[in-house]
């Protein structure tokens, strides 16, 4: 448990981790990462898990943002066509992981 009396949370770290790595690195479509280095949204979340193993983390964190997006079969090529759509901003991505944060901090208020 951190010093501040907050549990833990994996899964809003990567999330917060994925948004950063946009803001900073770029964000791009059609590639999980371009030869710029920016990334799409699954690539973002690749990137702050660092390619590690986790599958349960990648999914979970995966889960939350396509339930964020209302998508009901939960299957990453949809958050990466969501991601494609012509015309979607970075301004829209960054709403997305915002949106998402809020709501895991919610239900964790919520199951505390």
């Amino acid at each position: 448990m951190p010093l501040d009396g907050t549990t833990y949370n994996p899964t809003l770290e990567i999330l917060q981790a994925a948004k950063t790595y946009i803001i900073e690195r770029g964000w791009c479509q059609g590639s999980a990462l371009n030869r710029a280095g920016n990334v799409c949204i699954v690539g973002a979340v690749n990137m702050s898990l660092n390619w590690q193993d986790d599958t349960d983390l990648y999914c979970n964190v995966l889960w939350h943002l396509e339930e964020t997006l209302g998508l009901p079969e939960h299957l990453s090529w949809e958050l990466a066509n969501w991601n494609d759509v012509k015309g979607r901003t970075v301004d829209e991505v960054l709403h997305l992981f915002d949106t998402t944060i809020a709501r895991v901090r919610q239900e964790e208020l919520v199951n505390a």
